[in-house]
């Protein structure tokens, strides 16, 4: 049985591993592929390296508007995948939107079962409503002439870099949702926890391998400044953070997590003191796999969310912050999932732990996820 991994980000490398491992519990002699950008599969670990049996490179197209390249993209996308040895008898894929998951779902749709991964953030679709057609025609001329299916696209009002969109003929056989309320299934849609913590298993770390740093707190840093309108207000705001993380918790390591190139260090740099700064070119999943920290807080960063994937108890400060309503909107509905993130009004709430903080089973996780990708397959 051979299973391919689409890979397109970072995060996706670690979901789609912590899966593709969880298969091979149940039945060791599954083979998994990797399929992933160059840049990518450089910086895959000798744990990651040996938990795949194929791994093959390709520049996955966007669609930038500008036709000619667009097309140049496309073309040599489809001439690739033609070259590549894709025999796999399941696609598991997170950026299952996008428009080379389009052109990759028409090269293989009818070969193998197509198996979408997304976080269960559905609430971010309903708030984009805005229509452009003639973005959307362009785009469509694209997914008409490579991919499997036009798409029905819709842009958030206010936010622009924020976009849903649709298939009109979804090709997916399967879709599984992550999130910490609970199991629950559909005719071919799954809800499950969360299978992150299962890489801790595969690199051998047993609960009393993992340093548990009881006493570290990670702050991650954000965008500087964090958006437009950011003023003196919410800076000293800010500022306090950092003063009221070293009285409460003197007695804790203090670490603080810059975002590579968008975090500006020398701003922020009177305000570091008795704050360690953490490596920004290691993925904060990968330190999460090896540490277990007592807190990770942040004002928005999508780090929070990560670290409660694994069980760590996370904080999220935008509440107490005035963000603007749009970006406000989107964050409520991207973290609706995760109930055991703490969003916090007052700093106070810090010193308590989240009322939930679930406990994942790596057993169980391995039949869940086992069934939702595999059933049926011989």
């Amino acid at each position: 049985m051979r299973v391919l991994m689409v890979v397109n980000t970072i995060f996706e490398l670690y979901y789609l591993s912590s899966v593709g491992y969880l298969l091979k519990r149940v039945r060791p002699e599954v083979r998994l592929q990797l399929l992933t950008k160059p840049k990518i599969a450089t910086r895959l670990n000798p744990e990651l390296l040996h938990l795949y049996t194929d791994i093959q490179t390709v520049n996955f197209p966007g669609i930038s508007g500008k036709p000619v390249s667009d097309i140049a993209n496309s073309l040599r996308f489809w001439y690739k995948l033609r070259q590549l040895d894709l025999d796999a008898n399941v696609m598991c894929i997170n950026s299952f939107r996008e428009y080379f998951a389009n052109v990759l779902c028409r090269h293989l749709k009818g070969h193998v079962r197509l198996v979408a991964l997304r976080m269960a953030d559905h609430n971010c679709d309903h708030l984009c409503q805005v229509k452009k057609p003639l973005h959307s025609l362009y785009a469509n001329l694209f997914n008409r002439a490579f991919g499997i299916s036009t798409m029905e696209y819709r842009w958030h009002q206010d936010t622009a870099h924020t976009s849903a969109h649709w298939f009109r003929q979804d090709p997916y056989d399967r879709t599984i949702c992550i999130s910490d309320w609970g199991h629950e299934q559909g005719e071919n849609e799954f809800r499950l926890s969360p299978p992150f913590v299962a890489l801790r298993h595969y690199y051998g770390l047993g609960q009393g391998d993992i340093p548990r740093h009881e006493l570290a707190i990670v702050l991650i840093g954000e965008r500087t400044p964090l958006y437009e309108g950011w003023n003196s207000k919410e800076q000293t705001l800010y500022e306090y953070v950092f003063d009221f993380l070293r009285q409460k918790f003197s007695g804790y390591r203090l670490l603080f997590r810059p975002r590579a190139g968008l975090t500006d260090l020398e701003r922020l740099n009177p305000f570091l003191e008795g704050f360690e700064l953490m490596p920004a070119d290691i993925p904060f999943e990968e330190l999460c796999i090896r540490n277990s920290y007592s807190k990770v807080i942040s004002i928005k960063s999508t780090a929070c969310k990560v670290a409660a994937y694994y069980g760590i108890p996370a904080y999220v400060l935008y509440p107490m912050f005035e963000l603007p309503s749009s970006l406000r909107q989107i964050l409520d509905a991207y973290l609706a999932d995760m109930q055991s993130i703490v969003r916090v009004h007052d700093l106070s709430e810090l010193m308590n732990n989240p009322p939930v903080i679930p406990k994942y089973d790596i057993q169980e996780l391995s039949e869940l996820y086992w069934q939702a990708v595999m059933e049926g397959m011989t």
